[in-house]
């Protein structure tokens, strides 16, 4: 089968359709062409008849696709400040311990 896509290709260049929903790139600039993340230009939806999505879990994004990953720092930022550390370690004393013992 890569035999023939190594034929397809070389007849007919780098992207080739080899289904009616399938094509194959035989240069990597090509797919990334196509395929990478631009900023501005909208994501590249999978096929869900091909690819179903999973059901959605706890701790998934709620919006789905991809998250902007200050999207996903914003809402925990202040539970990682200087600040927000010590308070949770004075509500949670078994949390310091094992930092403490390991030093």
């Amino acid at each position: 089968m890569h035999q023939d896509f190594m034929r397809f290709h070389q007849q007919y260049g780098d992207t080739v359709r080899i289904k009616s929903d399938e094509i194959s790139y035989a240069n990597a600039q090509a797919w990334k062409d196509i395929h990478a993340h631009v900023p501005g230009r909208p994501e590249l939806l999978k096929d869900p008849v091909r690819l179903p999505r999973a059901p959605q879990r706890h701790h998934e994004h709620p919006r789905g696709g991809h998250a902007q990953p200050r999207d996903v720092r914003q809402p925990v930022r202040p539970c990682l400040s200087d600040k927000g550390l010590r308070v949770q370690e004075a509500k949670h004393p078994p949390l310091r311990r094992p930092a403490e013992t390991t030093s």
